[in-house]
């Protein structure tokens, strides 16, 4: 009974438990502003254009969380889930998280398999990995329970054994997220090197990639913290902003790589050489024909890393048939330039290979 409960025992359990019940409201409204702050992007971006994989993979992240958050919230504070709903229930708070935090995993994988050319050895490791951080979790989460609460408070929580697996639901997605850091940052210092015209594109990934591990780590290692150290009506208060920070993240990451496919071709390496010569000629007089150059852009990078997700990076925006990788790319042809600009680009070089853009172009 309720008054066997010595009342500072009541009073601290309703503070704990009005604490965790603001920290999830709060986590829950953090999502939904960044959603109606970002939402004009998201129509440029996402819906005026063709619908893809990733532009599926990305609504599914970001509208399946908010779903997801919506149920989650009504079961911390409606009054009328009974005890034996609840413990039918409560274990979708842990497995739709499981599911959602696997889809933000895939995108980030799939950025990786096109950052590497399709390597579907890079692809199979890595969907190992995510299989197995799948699989651990489910495992913690069938451990899982509904937290017991005093009688007349009012909470659907699902929470765990603090010495078992239940937290393989924060430590596995950081494996994976460190696996994907490293090999972002290892891939990316080839097109770095060879100074791709896909640069704009990679620099993002580069950025992206480090912020997102950063962000995704802490609230992951916080909720590793809060679980092992904190009071156990107490252990599952982080587990909501974790995975709100997760879908805001990888929702910026698709809508930031989207951006960088609106620069203008003049943006890239090879873009901002051909505008060099193109203004010396200006100011002697002469006169510039126009030529075919502005479609040596990192665009087509784009498309394929967040359009038709896993397709492999190219350097040259609309052609098909140049590819950058770590070995030396085919030569573009003559009809790429004009005239005027295979004359400029011999009168400033010499009879040897130059690199323009990651290319090797002779002149």
């Amino acid at each position: 009974m309720a008054d066997a409960i010595p009342p500072a025992v009541l009073i601290t359990a309703a503070f704990h438990l009005t604490a965790a019940k603001y920290f999830q409201l709060a986590s829950f409204i953090m999502l939904v502003y960044d959603h109606c702050i970002t939402f004009g992007d998201e129509v440029e971006r996402i819906w005026k254009r063709k619908m893809t994989g990733a532009s599926i993979l990305f609504l599914i992240n970001r509208y399946g969380t908010a779903i997801q958050f919506a149920f989650i919230v009504n079961a911390f504070n409606d009054p009328s889930w009974s005890t034996d709903f609840c413990d039918r229930v409560v274990a979708f708070e842990g497995y739709t998280t499981v599911a959602l935090v696997g889809i933000c995993e895939l995108i980030m994988i799939l950025r990786i398999f096109a950052l590497f050319s399709r390597n579907y050895f890079i692809l199979g490791f890595l969907l190992v990995v995510l299989a197995g951080q799948i699989i651990l979790s489910c495992y913690g989460l069938s451990t899982g329970f509904r937290a017991a609460l005093p009688p007349g408070f009012v909470g659907c929580i699902f929470t765990g054994p603090a010495d078992g697996l239940f937290p393989a639901v924060w430590y596995t997605p950081s494996v994976t997220d460190f696996i994907i850091f490293v090999l972002t940052i290892v891939r990316a210092r080839v097109y770095w090197n060879s100074q791709s015209a896909a640069m704009p594109t990679i620099i993002r990934f580069v950025q992206d990639g480090i912020l997102y591990f950063l962000v995704i780590f802490a609230a992951n290692l916080a909720n590793v913290i809060i679980f092992r150290l904190a009071v156990d009506d107490l252990k599952a208060m982080g587990a909501s902003f974790s995975q709100c920070i997760s879908s805001v993240m990888i929702s910026r990451l698709v809508l930031n790589l989207r951006a960088v496919g609106e620069t203008n071709a003049s943006d890239t390496f090879l873009g901002r050489r051909m505008q060099q010569y193109r203004s010396q000629s200006s100011s002697g007089g002469g006169s510039v024909p126009s030529g075919g150059i502005a479609k040596a852009s990192g665009n087509d990078f784009l498309t394929r890393t967040i359009g038709d997700l896993g397709q492999e990076l190219r350097s040259w925006g609309d052609d098909a048939s140049y590819w950058v990788d770590d070995r030396p790319a085919k030569q573009p042809p003559a009809a790429h330039f004009n005239a005027f600009e295979l004359a400029q680009m011999a009168n400033n070089g010499s009879s040897k290979s130059q690199r323009y853009g990651g290319i090797a172009t002779a002149v």
